[in-house]
């Protein structure tokens, strides 16, 4: 697992990590959100399972961070960036309508685009997606600079959460990134613990 001393993150990302710590318990791989990636794959990979990106303001990051495991290719297939509302609808069959009335960052959003991208080819066992405003524009009242929805699809429904990231741009889209794993993480050990595993 790799490590991740806490002097060198990120603000945003040195957040995240106090935010997982504090949710997942003693469940936080290696004790630091940097491991979560990589913990998530070799999981999968153990399961048989699989997972998608569909991604927005990350623009690949959580694909990039997936890949980064050697033998990623077994648990993940496929990554979407959807930057454009556009993509949103055609690729990710997110409804015009929820673009319309809630925009792109919001939850409806983020759900229509884990179920979009979890029927695509090769069908996945999970799927992420991730929308928000990273900056350092865009911002409004009600979806300030750091907002990010995200949402994760499994076999059984979907579930989806807004975080408030601080930080610059980039710390804002490395938080996202990490966070998208943190949810499936949670999700797999939870699985694992009510299965007796």
């Amino acid at each position: 697992m790799p490590s991740s001393p806490v002097s060198n993150l990120p603000a945003g990302l040195l957040w995240a990590e106090t935010f997982w710590k504090d949710r997942l318990g003693g469940r936080l791989p290696g004790g630091t959100i940097a491991a979560l990636p990589e913990a998530v794959i070799l999981g999968l990979i153990a399961r048989r399972e699989t997972v998608a990106t569909a991604e927005s303001c990350t623009g690949g990051l959580a694909a990039k961070l997936a890949t980064d495991t050697p033998g990623a290719s077994a648990a993940f297939h496929l990554g979407v960036v959807a930057y454009d509302n556009e993509v949103k609808e055609r690729l990710l069959k997110v409804s015009g309508k929820t673009l319309e009335k809630f925009g792109a960052v919001s939850e409806l959003c983020v759900r229509e685009m884990a179920s979009g991208v979890m029927k695509l080819r090769p069908r996945a066992t999970y799927a992420l997606a991730i929308s928000g405003v990273a900056g350092p524009d865009g911002g409004a009242p009600d979806k300030p600079v750091g907002a990010v929805w995200m949402a994760l699809a499994t076999p059984d429904g979907s579930t989806a959460e807004c975080f408030h990231f601080p930080g610059d741009r980039d710390a804002v889209r490395l938080a996202a990134a990490y966070s998208a794993f943190g949810m499936l993480w949670e999700h797999l050990t939870r699985k694992e613990g009510a299965n007796g595993g």
